[in-house]
């Protein structure tokens, strides 16, 4: 079997929690204590300013010392009590799935990081972007960009975090990441995004009754109905309370603990109340209702109801709400339980829980959503956020079309010898779409001949430049073993076209992000919204015409190959 993440992954730019003094803190605390328990802490709390650690690998002492950043802060008239005290939770948050040398190090490029910029002086943005491109290579550039872009994102709360949040995205863009490989954790494959997406709703059909399954596994279900649809960090999904539906003029809706920013009158105003789907709404009820009787819960997740001594263990400090510790294993518990042993699925790598963020990100953007009200339901006060997630704007096509022929129920199960990996996929069809496509195809009343295939539409109601990407275009084996290279040239063609209609998406994207403070390129602005719109139509139309023609292709030459 092919798989799994690493236990050690690299620091990403995005962090799953967000920095709020009350709630915040108590999670830091409770992330301590266990690293106490388990005689990996063994001197300091959040309280104080020497932390002393044992590296479980090396059984080396590893220090945290705050007492040098903290005379700097006062050299410099900060808030030196809030600042060290983010940088306190800020570790925390990252040291229950990564090393404590690791730690360490993020820890330390962060403070040389504060040092340079003189804790984000805006005055000091100029000679700080001169220092990383002109005395740092690329592997400096990268261990300084990322650690501190991540705590910008944790610590929303710098007053000039937005405008280095802005310089170092440009320098972490301008990377050879050639330079940096093996630093760099990149997003599953669509192989993979498809695997977990399937098992998942897979699962759910075949234990659709209220038992143990669906108590303990629910959760997944809803967390990755929830944050693929609307961008949230993991923090955010666990913090949703029990109370938070409520439905309006036939409108349904959710409410998420966003933190309300302060001084944000120049920023972005994002939204915590937030339109879901009416299904989805239904489902979120009845989980409700039926974890009602577990007993008292805040969050939205019923804690009572989570029967694993495992995703428990330790000292509880929030006894009534779902934490992100039960979230990672319940996520964890799910691969190896469900789609491992269960299903016998392969993958090459895990999805982890901030991933659904960048998802939601892409899908927003790839449904032509303006940047600003992107950035309003992904809870961001700037767009310049968004540049990260642009990045990534090849994955739309490949996500999207596994997503769409998803539709056709494949499955790998039933053929062990199936290959479902990335490369040549002979997918197996399940018999009731054999029954109602593949034997129906076969047997068609009609069959006009075209200039290549035939067609099934007794009226020949053309709607497309091309038969292939018509419903009714089909072709028989044979002739397709002889037209092979025409019609792989076709594919081929309309694969490009997909891509270059995503670089114009992409480039309008660019456009916007930067010159976002332009009031040109206001959310407003009826041209920016047109061009939007456009592309994202004529996007839509070619992937339709795409997913036609590998349609047919599927049904009608399953064995060819």
């Amino acid at each position: 079997m092919i798989k799994k993440k690493s236990e050690q992954e690299p620091i990403e730019i995005f962090n799953d929690f967000q920095f709020n003094v009350e709630d915040i803190s108590q999670q830091a605390n409770e992330i301590l204590a266990e690293q106490r328990e388990k005689k990996l802490l063994i001197k300091g709390d959040l309280d104080s300013d020497e932390w002393r650690f044992i590296c479980d690998t090396r059984y080396t002492e590893v220090y945290f010392n705050f007492k040098d950043i903290r005379k700097k802060l006062t050299f410099l008239k900060a808030d030196d009590e809030l600042i060290v005290l983010s940088l306190k939770c800020w570790i925390a948050t990252l040291l229950p799935y990564r090393s404590i040398e690791s730690v360490l190090k993020y820890y330390k490029y962060v403070e040389l990081f504060l040092s340079i910029s003189q804790i984000f002086n805006e005055e000091y943005l100029e000679k700080t972007q001169l220092y990383l491109t002109h005395e740092c290579d690329d592997r400096t550039r990268w261990n300084l960009c990322v650690p501190i872009l991540n705590f910008i994102d944790f610590f929303a709360e710098i007053n000039s975090g937005l405008s280095y949040q802005k310089m170092l995205l440009d320098v972490k863009e301008s990377i050879n990441m050639e330079k940096v490989s093996g630093m760099v954790r990149q997003l599953p494959s669509p192989h993979d995004v498809l695997t977990f997406s399937w098992v998942l709703e897979d699962s759910f059909k075949k234990n659709n009754k209220k038992n143990n399954f669906y108590f303990k596994y629910y959760p997944i279900f809803i967390w990755w109905s929830l944050s693929t649809l609307i961008p949230m960090r993991p923090s955010e999904f666990c913090a949703i309370k029990r109370d938070t539906l409520s439905e309006e003029n036939n409108r349904y809706y959710i409410k998420l603990p966003r933190i309300k920013q302060k001084n944000n009158s120049h920023k972005v105003q994002i939204v915590d109340k937030i339109a879901i789907p009416q299904e989805l709404y239904a489902q979120l009820q009845d989980y409700i209702l039926s974890t009602d009787s577990f007993g008292t819960t805040e969050t939205l997740i019923s804690y009572p109801s989570i029967k694993s001594k495992k995703a428990t263990k330790g000292k509880i400090h929030f006894e009534n709400r779902f934490r992100y510790n039960n979230l990672h294993f319940l996520l964890e518990e799910f691969y190896n339980q469900v789609i491992e042993k269960e299903y016998e699925m392969d993958y090459m790598q895990r999805i982890r829980l901030g991933d659904t963020r960048h998802f939601a990100f892409l899908n927003l953007m790839r449904q032509g959503y303006h940047p600003v009200e992107i950035a309003r339901l992904g809870g961001h006060t700037s767009l310049q956020a968004q540049y990260h997630y642009q990045q990534h704007t090849e994955y739309w096509i490949d996500v999207e079309t596994l997503q769409l022929m998803h539709r056709l129920n494949f499955q790998k199960k039933i053929n062990k010898n199936n290959d479902y990996s990335t490369g040549n996929h002979s997918y197996h069809l399940d018999d009731e779409f054999i029954r109602e496509k593949v034997l129906k195809s076969n047997n068609e009343p009609v069959k006009i001949d075209v200039e290549i295939g035939y067609c099934t539409d007794p009226n020949m109601h053309c709607y497309v430049s091309k038969c292939y990407f018509c419903d009714h275009w089909r072709i028989s084996q044979e002739e397709y073993l002889l037209k092979r290279k025409e019609i792989d040239k076709e594919l081929q063609q309309s694969k490009n076209e997909i891509g270059q209609l995503v670089k114009t998406m992409s480039n309008l994207y660019s456009i916007i992000l930067k010159e976002a403070v332009e009031i040109d390129f206001a959310e407003w602005h009826p041209q920016i919204n047109k061009d939007l719109f456009i592309s994202k139509k004529q996007l839509d139309e070619k992937m339709h015409k795409a997913l036609n023609f590998s349609t047919n292709l599927s049904i009608m030459l399953k064995g060819v190959e």
